[in-house]
């Protein structure tokens, strides 16, 4: 009798170390099974972030190279005029209309099927021959001494062109998007055009932009005064890209970013034989989406030209996007429309 209940209570811590063992093996499979999915999951989108990820990365660095050399102060260097294409200022459409009194800094330029390309409607730059003026140099980077140099945005508002308008998009844009100016180093090249009758200065600074610069537009408000673009110096959108991303809107956004030609082709669309797939680049190159429109269509055939024309580097562009319906991803959206196909508008 002994003998048996020494088997039977022996048995017991057995069958528990059994129950423990069993219970370890299926979560450590069901660990593995999870981590696995995970990973092939993920492997499409890592291969489509890897060239996102460069970029960041690169800014980053050179951000931190550049840091003790791009305080405010500028050393104007000798003028040297010139609008290449890389230089040329945003020109606004001839059929786009600027709200007022909007949230919005932009109007939309509706899709056109008729033009052979959209870039028929904006409006050429002309330049003004001749070297930049010194004294004209010298009051701009006064301008933007003192912009830079403002305790908050309310004073920065004083420096601005068109400020009534801006002002209440400079107060989102510092106060509830916590936004952030972008680096600007030395003075490396100004340059004069017309747009609408409009004289704008342009002073090119050195910065972690694409093309290791940033340009400035300085236009005349109505008592004669230098005023900076404040919406083509930080690329003022609609919507800031973590925000933007977030919501998956259905509605038009209008954004400022930098384009490049894409190749990845996933979620709604699939078909890269219908449609051209381009990456969208946020001002600070630190967020991106891959948005598409029909490679026939007027917007398809105006971008075509845009790369063409900006082989090195990415296009400076002012485009409407929206999520498609039900939308399954949210770095995948729809190019409905070009409103610029540069960053500065005058109206």
């Amino acid at each position: 009798m002994e003998l048996d209940d020494h088997y039977s209570s022996s048995t017991n811590p057995h069958r528990a170390l059994l129950v423990v063992c069993t219970l370890l093996v299926v979560g450590l499979s069901f660990g593995l099974y999870m981590g696995w999915a995970r990973y092939f999951r993920l492997r499409v989108q890592r291969e489509e972030w890897a060239r996102s990820g460069q970029v960041v990365e690169r800014t980053q660095q050179e951000r931190a190279a550049l840091a003790a050399s791009v305080l405010p102060g500028t050393e104007p260097a000798p003028p040297q005029p010139s609008l290449s294409d890389s230089l040329r200022p945003t020109a606004a459409p001839a059929s786009a209309a600027m709200a007022k009194g909007t949230a919005s800094s932009v109007a939309s330029l509706a899709d056109l099927a008729a033009p052979q390309t959209i870039l028929d409607g904006f409006v050429t730059p002309e330049p003004i021959s001749g070297p930049v003026p010194e004294p004209l140099i010298t009051e701009g980077a006064a301008v933007l001494q003192q912009f830079w140099h403002a305790k908050d945005w309310k004073e920065k508002a004083t420096h601005v062109w068109d400020a009534q308008r801006v002002a209440p998009l400079m107060q989102t844009y510092y106060e509830q998007r916590k936004g952030a100016e972008p680096i600007s180093g030395l003075l490396i090249q100004s340059a004069r055009f017309r747009l609408r009758q409009q004289e704008v200065l342009l002073l090119v600074h050195t910065s972690t932009r694409p093309g290791d610069k940033i340009e400035l537009a300085l236009l005349r408000d109505a008592t004669g005064k230098l005023r900076l673009d404040w919406e083509s110096y930080i690329g003022w959108g609609d919507k800031d890209f973590p925000s933007f991303k977030k919501e998956r809107s259905t509605q038009d956004t209008i954004l400022r970013v930098f384009v490049s030609r894409g190749s990845y082709y996933n979620y709604e669309f699939t078909e890269d034989a219908r449609y051209l797939s381009v990456q969208l680049f946020s001002p600070d190159m630190l967020s991106t989406v891959h948005a598409y429109c029909e490679r026939s269509s007027a917007v398809g055939i105006a971008l075509e030209e845009i790369f063409a024309r900006n082989q090195s580097t990415e296009a400076a562009l002012i485009v409407r996007v929206a999520f498609p319906e039900k939308a399954q991803s949210d770095h995948v959206v729809l190019l409905k429309g070009l409103v610029s196909d540069r960053w500065i508008i005058t109206h």
